[in-house]
């Protein structure tokens, strides 16, 4: 029922109802944390508030509920504002799979200056899926790291689907060295 009442305040918006879902992120029910957060994203774009629910969403980033963290990152995603790049950066160490998946995600929506040297260093995560969606976005953000770095994960990585991305990011690009592709 609670979570259900985060939905709809989601959908409705204002200053009281961002005081509610701030205190129903404080919930023991890790359900209503999550829809709390997914309704905080529904408002935070383009509202005076936008920074108030850029912070609060970062908190929940930081949620002991995996859920709870995927859905802050995709609602920080879906605010598109680079202020929020470092948070999700330093969530992409996160421990779950599915969170370093979603914020993948979220920092595909979001163009920023800080984003290529995040997505360096997610060439070199150990999941392939991290360093997979790292090599398919970084050309968006800096054409020379994107070369150097996509150039290494073509040549050097061990996972066929990396690789194959890297080549065709590299190929977008305008690239057509030899890196042990085509």
């Amino acid at each position: 029922m609670r979570s259900s009442a985060a939905d709809i305040l989601g959908k409705v918006g204002g200053e009281r109802v961002i005081w509610v879902l701030v205190e129903a992120l404080g919930d023991d029910s890790n359900l209503v944390r999550k829809r709390a957060v997914q309704a905080l994203g529904q408002i935070g774009g383009g509202k005076r508030f936008t920074s108030l629910i850029q912070t609060l969403l970062i908190q929940a980033s930081k949620d002991e509920d995996r859920e709870v963290r995927m859905s802050a990152a995709i609602a920080l995603g879906m605010i598109g504002d680079e202020k929020v790049i470092p948070a999700l950066i330093e969530a992409w160490n996160d421990e779950d799979y599915e969170v370093r998946k979603s914020v993948a995600s979220a920092l595909e929506r979001i163009q920023g200056e800080l984003i290529p040297k995040g997505l360096a260093a997610a060439m070199l995560h150990h999941h392939s899926f991290v360093r997979k969606k790292a090599a398919e976005v970084i050309g968006y953000y800096s054409i020379e790291l994107a070369e150097r770095e996509l150039t290494r994960l073509a040549k050097m990585d061990i996972d066929t689907k990396v690789k194959q991305a890297a080549e065709s990011s590299l190929v977008c690009l305008g690239v057509r060295k030899q890196y042990g592709g085509q």
